[in-house]
């Protein structure tokens, strides 16, 4: 596998590790009608230079392109011949976004040994005026490239274009084929434009409605936007809980958030794009992808809830780059796989896209793409170079993927300034319904009529004991007995409560019942948990002194409320 060194380490370059890897249900399809490149013939010996003190130098000409290869002092041991030749047969576009392409030259040193050196490739389009008349400001040289006679393992390498001697100039420190490729980088940005601007492919049907019954819940869904793009519907998820599925019919991507917090899934397979968004800005509670659907689960028992959708910009215009550089060869599921073995690119990308903004003009999107490049520099290291961190892939594939990425948005990065202008401007015109609202309520079974009374006190002569117990005189007006009983006069009295109109106050409520004397000591306390509440009390006791007492009751509602009430006896000698 190879590697690269960092002066091919464009700082623009390594944004693409953070804003790229295109999917391949966004991507342009490559099927598209593909011109076969043909080679004018090798000589019958390919041309070949012996590495000397001072390095070597190669030349060949193949169909129109006169294409040379000088390597350095140092670059191998004195004495292994660095060989160039025509390359594998080209049969069709590299990528989609391929204007024109040359005939592909091999380069070798000795029997498949790599350079330790750069060796720098010059590639003299004089005699193609189609291909040196396809650059333009919009119109890109990049190398295409790749290891093993089949190209199975693809790269890019930046390249300059000069317009004066009709040249194409690169370098690379690997070996392997090579061919000069015109990329339509305005095709790129208007298909970037196309996703950020608003579609007309309508996505996912609701298929539930507004109302659910879970339970003895009965629950009603209600929007703060009726005909906005994102609709919702009840569903039971069969925990006792209650769900929400969303559908999606914008091409906008959604942060879903609720109180209180639900789980949030997205349906499968889900495209390489949209899988890395919702792994990018996921984390806080789900992301509702562009055209699709996806489920809010919340906790058994709620009865009442707020969610809330809020249009994720950034989101869409990583989306849109991706989209964009899948037209450059950039594979997305390849950059998922980045993301999935890298702990440092995946942390790095993460810190970077939640702190991005959108770009208001082309200054600032040529920036942003810069602080984002610095950000995964760090995270990353040299473009191109083993992934730190990565497990359950091989770390030089794993840089194969970012180098070329981060190649293949540095062409963009060199547009002129209108292009950036076109981007921020598409995402200027992401409006409409940005900030949407649900509110779920649930209702229980109907509770019977609670009393709007008050408390009716009872103080009684209880005669729980034989013999005297004392008497009643008169309501709440009471007397000792006329015998002692362990030496003791007493009176036997009960206490009761109940409401004026018999209805219960509470579904469940405490009863605290007290009895005071004239100066407010506690005589008598007890408590108890009543279902109902319409009544209590039941206690039975002895006062063995005369005087005159307050019967005190005070009632605790479940989950709230409360009621009071007082009565006042007397007892005589």
């Amino acid at each position: 596998m190879r590697r690269y060194s960092g002066h091919v380490a464009l700082t623009v370059v390594l944004i693409a590790s953070g804003l790229t890897g295109c999917s391949s249900g966004n991507r342009v399809a490559e099927s598209i009608a593909k011109p076969t490149v043909s080679s004018s013939p090798s000589p019958t010996v390919p041309p070949s230079a012996v590495i000397g003190p001072d390095g070597a130098s190669v030349e060949i000409t193949l169909s129109k392109m006169r294409v040379t290869a000088t390597a350095p002092a140092g670059v191998s041991d004195p004495g292994v011949p660095l060989t160039i030749s025509g390359g594998p047969e080209a049969t069709g576009k590299p990528f989609a976004a391929a204007m024109a392409a040359s005939a592909p030259a091999s380069i070798t040193l000795g029997s498949g040994l790599q350079p330790k050196q750069p060796i720098e490739l010059r590639f003299d389009l004089s005699a193609d005026p189609e291909l040196a008349g396809a650059f333009s400001d919009s119109v890109k040289p990049v190398i295409h490239s790749g290891s093993g006679a089949d190209g199975s393992v693809i790269d890019l390498i930046p390249a300059t274009w000069d317009p004066a001697t009709r040249t194409v100039s690169a370098t690379t420190d690997h070996l392997s084929f090579f061919q000069v490729v015109a990329a339509d980088l305005g095709k790129v940005v208007d298909t970037i434009r196309g996703v950020l601007l608003p579609g007309t492919n309508s996505g996912p049907a609701c298929a539930g409605g507004s109302r659910l019954t879970v339970g003895s819940i009965s629950y009603t869904l209600s929007a703060s936007r009726p005909d906005a793009p994102v609709t919702g519907c009840l569903s039971g998820p069969g925990d006792g809980g209650v769900g929400v599925d969303f559908a999606n019919n914008s091409s906008q991507f959604y942060g879903i958030t609720s109180s209180p917090p639900g789980a949030f899934t997205n349906p499968t397979p889900l495209n390489s794009n949209d899988q890395l968004a919702v792994w990018l800005f996921g984390d806080k509670n789900g992301l509702l992808t562009p055209r699709a659907g996806g489920r809010l689960a919340l906790p058994a028992g709620t009865t009442s809830a707020t969610i809330n959708a809020d249009v994720n910009p950034v989101a869409l215009q990583l989306n849109s780059i991706l989209t964009g550089l899948g037209m450059l060869g950039v594979d997305g599921d390849q950059l998922v796989a980045v993301f999935q073995n890298s702990r440092s690119a995946w942390d790095c990308a993460l810190t970077a896209m939640n702190a991005l903004q959108l770009p208001k003009d082309a200054y600032q999107a040529r920036d942003q793409y810069g602080g984002v490049a610095q950000c995964l520099l760090a995270g990353i290291g040299a473009a191109g170079g083993p992934i730190s961190g990565a497990a359950g892939a091989d770390p030089k594939y794993l840089g194969d993927v970012v180098h070329r990425t981060g190649v293949a948005l540095s062409l963009v990065t060199t547009l002129p300034d209108q292009f950036f202008a076109n981007i921020a401007g598409a995402i200027g015109e992401v409006t409409g319904n940005n900030h949407l609202q649900f509110t779920l309520n649930g209702q229980g079974p109907t509770a019977p009529a609670r009393s709007t009374g008050t408390l009716q006190l009872s103080v009684f002569h209880s005669r729980t004991n034989p013999g005297d117990t004392g008497v009643e005189l008169a309501p709440n007006h009471f007397q000792l007995s006329k015998t002692k009983h362990d030496g003791t006069f007493w009176v036997d009295l009960g206490l009761r409560w109940k409401t004026d109109d018999g209805k219960g106050l509470f579904s469940y409520c405490t009863e605290q019942t007290k009895v005071l004397d004239s100066g407010g000591g506690v005589v008598l306390e007890r408590k108890q948990r009543l279902a109902t509440c319409d009544g209590g009390g039941g206690w039975d006791f002895q006062l063995t002194k005369p005087g005159t007492y307050t019967y005190v009751v005070d009632l605790q509602g479940e989950p709230s409320g409360s009621a009071h009430g007082e009565q006042q006896f007397t007892v005589d000698p």
